[in-house]
Parts: structure tokens; C-alpha cells; sequence
């Protein structure tokens, strides 16, 4: 029955009908004449006519195939060359598309599954490349991701393979998936390239596996990490964006290692490098907001601080805007001004929700509900820790099951439950390594005391007094 209605189509109404079943979502009449170069009332009579024959659902405001089997069907119907070229011309329209209005995640999702439909392997690889870097560049880092992932399944030359791999490494890097980038196949760890071999080839690359490998916290000595970074900053065979990225890095090592001399000489390094840049105010700006952040001048963070919070607002790149504002956040926070901190916060979260970036800015909802904790709203602290828990997947890596067995902890403190706070503090110090940064050892040990002192345990406060006083001096 459904096989006699598509054969009993004028042509038009078949190629319209076999168009919109490709098209899907996107099914328009400004796209459907692109892609088939009708004229319009011809394109217009053709869905009129499907309406009435049923194929095209009415109940719809758009363009829509009433049952999947005749879209099929219709499609079907063409011979193998003609359904691989009317691929190739929807992901050539599409493309043209994004040309005017600017990269889209599920366009350009949709015109690679086109372009992969096409038969062209070479050509889709080539078109996922390009929109690996697009979706980077726009801040689109979960869609790059998952963009890279699908790619690989399709590259066997090792040229193009390393290509993906080496924008795959930064889509981890940009999301925040730093225990998967350290076991990525392109980590330093994994191609022989160790801490003292510090002009590698590719130095973007080696710069965030130091960075990732000291926020997933893996055992490495953050203070050997924090000294590669600082060697990559002050050699003067990096480019003047390496050695300023290095800096960065280096400072903020340094302020979790409580290390000041480290941050100064990254901080001196960043300075040089910083002169030689463009945007030289910015850059200044911005390490003078890290280091005096951690061991400077609050002033000066805190002018630097505004002063990046109004550059924030011209930056494209969402990832690259979010990640900034949340050090703005941190640095309002350790120089007191915790309304602006505040305020900042619940502005990263909505727009990172909005970007569909919530897992990727989920610390926006931790540092949320550690404001509220320290100012004793624990009904706020409570709901900001349930909205990170739940963006937040504690098996996604050891790092992130820390942070959320530990502020459960806290939030077991402050609710008087200390046999749920032990409970979690013993599941966070699980996912913890022996030779951790000094500010997380540091802050699991002040949990620690603080379910001793509820429980009453004076031989393990104690210990854990004498534990913590070295670590604190």
C-alpha cells in the first residue's frame, strides 16, 4: 500500500519527498530549494500534493514525513549513486548554511552524518576535522569530543588518525576530562616523553597533560609538575603564547602546592612572554589576578579581577569565557568579596546550562554550595551540592568522586551527622593518592579532625593533629 503511494508520485513530489526524508529537522522550503534548484511554485505544488496523499504530516507547523516508512521508502527508491550524491548535496548546502549563520553542534553534526553517507571517507574525514577545530574555536567542546570519537572509527592513515587524535587531546583538555586525557593515546606518558624532556615537538599538548595531571591529582608530585611548567615558560625556544600559557599553569600549580618562589618565577617568566603578545594589558591582567590571587596584593587581584571580568564579556569561545570567570569567581571569593563571587557563579551555571555545558562548569555549583556552607545557609548548601552531584558522575573519574565525597562530608558536618560524615571522608580519602597536592591533603585533614573532634576520638585527633601541623607550618 505505502509502496504504491510513492510510486504513484510526480517526480517533484518524489524528489521533494525523498529530500525532506534526508533532511529531517532541518526540512524547509528555503533548504529544499537549495538543495534541489526547482523552481519555488514547483516546490510548493510537490508539497501540497503530498499533503494531500497523505505523505506529509498536517498536524505539524513544519516540513514533516507522517511515517518513517515512507520517508524510507522514498529514499530507497533511489539507485545507489543517486542516494550517495543527493548526501553530498545536502552536506554541501548545509555547509553553506553555517557559512552565513555561524558553526552549529547539530548542523554540523547532521551534514557530517551526510558526508559520511555519502561514500566519500576521505572527504568526511577531511570535513571532521574541519568542524572538530570549528566546534573547539566556538566553545563547543563536548560536541568536538564526541565529533573526534566518530571520526576515529572511520581514519586508518596514520597521518590523518594523529590529526583527530591530537584535537581529541585538546576537546579532553577544553572539557575538563583530565584522568581520560592522562590515558590518552597522544599523553606524553604514553609516547616516552618525560617531565625533563621539556622542548617536545609539540608543546601545547605537553603543557596540558601537566595541567591535567595536576588537577586529576594522580600521585604525581605537584611540585615537579609545577617545575616543568615553569622550564617550558622561561625557555626562550617556545613561542611567546607557549611560555605565557606555561606561566599560567606554573602559578596555578604553585598556589596549590603553596609554593610562593615557584609562582614568582612563573609569574616573572609569564611577564616577559606577556610583552611580546598582542594583547600584552590582558595578559598582564590576567597574571597579575593569578599570582596576587594567591600571594600578592589583594588590591591588585581584585582590580585585575574586574578588570578580566569585563574583558570576559567580548570573548566568543563560551568554554574559554566560563573557564575564565570561574578563576574570576575564585579570586572575588579569596579577597572577600563573596557577592560578586556569588553573583558570578550563578551566572556561569545558567549560561553553562543554557550552552548545554553543565557538566563541564559543574564546579560553579560546588563553589555555589561551598559559599553557602561557609555562610551557614546549609538549606542553599544542600541544594548547590545536589545540582553538582547530579552533573557531576562520581565514577567519571577519581577527582571528581574526591570532591563530591568530600563536600558530602562537610555537608554531614555541618547537618551534626558525623557517622555520614566519616562515611564519606573515608570514601573520599579511597580516591585520594598518597602523594596528592598539599591544599587537598590539607583540607581532607581538617574534615578529618572535625569528625574526630564530633565523635570523640581524642587518640586519632591526636595523630591527625600531629599529622596536619608539618602540612599546615
Amino acid at each position: 500500500m505505502i509502496g504504491q503511494r510513492v510510486q504513484s508520485l510526480s517526480s517533484d513530489a518524489l524528489y521533494v519527498l525523498q529530500t525532506v526524508a534526508l533532511l529531517g529537522r532541518h526540512a524547509d522550503l528555503a533548504m529544499i530549494e537549495s538543495v534541489l534548484e526547482l523552481p519555488y511554485f514547483r516546490i510548493v505544488s510537490a508539497i501540497d500534493d503530498l499533503h494531500k496523499a497523505g505523505a506529509f504530516d498536517g498536524d505539524h507547523d513544519g516540513i514533516v514525513v507522517c511515517h518513517e516508512l515512507i520517508g524510507r521508502m522514498a529514499v530507497d527508491s533511489l539507485g545507489r549513486n543517486a542516494r550517495r550524491a543527493l548526501h553530498k548535496r545536502i552536506a554541501d548546502i548545509m555547509k553553506a548554511s553555517e557559512a552565513d549563520s555561524g558553526i552549529s553542534p547539530v548542523l554540523c553534526r547532521d551534514r557530517l552524518g551526510h558526508l559520511l553517507q555519502s561514500g566519500d571517507t576521505r572527504l568526511y574525514l577531511a570535513g571532521a576535522i574541519e568542524a572538530i577545530r570549528g566546534l573547539l574555536d566556538a566553545g563547543y567542546s563536548y560536541d568536538a569530543l564526541g565529533v573526534s570519537g566518530l571520526a576515529l572509527e572511520q581514519a586508518s592513515e596514520f597521518e590523518v588518525r594523529n590529526r583527530v587524535l591530537r584535537l581529541q587531546s585538546e576537546a579532553l583538555y577544553s572539557c575538563g576530562e583530565y584522568a581520560r586525557l592522562l590515558s590518552h593515546s597522544l599523553s606524553p606518558v604514553n609516547i616516552g616523553v618525560g617531565l625533563s624532556q621539556i622542548d617536545h615537538e609539540q608543546p601545547e599538548v605537553f603543557i596540558r597533560w601537566l595541567d591535567s595531571a595536576a588537577h586529576a591529582d594522580t600521585g604525581s608530585n605537584s611540585s615537579d609538575l609545577g617545575a616543568a611548567a615553569i622550564l617550558m615558560a622561561e625557555s626562550m625556544k617556545n613561542s611567546s603564547s607557549i611560555r605565557f600559557t606555561a606561566a599560567t599553569v606554573a602559578i596555578r600549580i604553585a598556589t596549590n602546592t603553596c609554593e610562593r618562589h615557584s609562582a614568582r618565577r612563573a609569574y616573572d617568566a609569564g611577564l616577559i612572554a606577556a610583552a611580546q603578545l598582542p594583547l600584552t594589558r590582558r595578559c598582564r591582567a590576567e597574571l597579575d589576578m593569578l599570582f596576587h590571587t594567591g600571594f600578592g596584593d589583594s588590591s591588585t587581584a581584585i582590580a585585575t579581577s574586574k578588570e578580566m571580568l569585563e574583558f570576559s564579556h567580548s570573548m566568543q569561545n563560551v568554554t574559554e569565557r566560563l573557564s575564565l570567570r570561574l578563576r574570576i569567581a575564585y579570586a572575588f571569593k579569596c579577597c572577600g568579596l563573596i557577592d560578586q563571587a556569588q553573583k558570578l557563579l550563578e551566572e556561569i551555571h545558567a549560561e553553562s546550562i543554557v550552552e548545554h555545558l553543565g557538566t563541564t562548569f559543574s564546579f560553579a555549583a560546588w563553589r555555589l554550595s561551598s559559599l553557602h556552607l561557609d555562610a551557614g545557609n546549609l538549606a542553599e548548601a544542600k541544594s548547590w551540592f545536589s545540582t553538582f552531584s547530579k552533573l557531576t558522575p562520581a565514577a567519571r573519574e577519581p577527582l571528581a568522586a574526591m570532591l563530591v565525597h568530600t563536600h558530602a562530608a562537610r555537608i554531614a558536618l555541618a547537618s551534626s551527622d558525623a557517622a555520614a560524615a566519616e562515611i564519606h571522608i573515608s570514601k573520599a580519602q579511597s580516591c585520594m593518592p598518597e602523594r596528592g597536592h598539599t591544599m587537598r591533603f590539607a583540607f581532607s585533614l581538617a574534615n578529618r579532625l572535625a569528625i574526630a573532634r564530633m565523635l570523640g576520638k581524642i587518640d586519632q585527633l591526636k595523630d591527625l593533629t600531629e599529622t596536619a601541623l608539618p602540612v599546615h607550618l
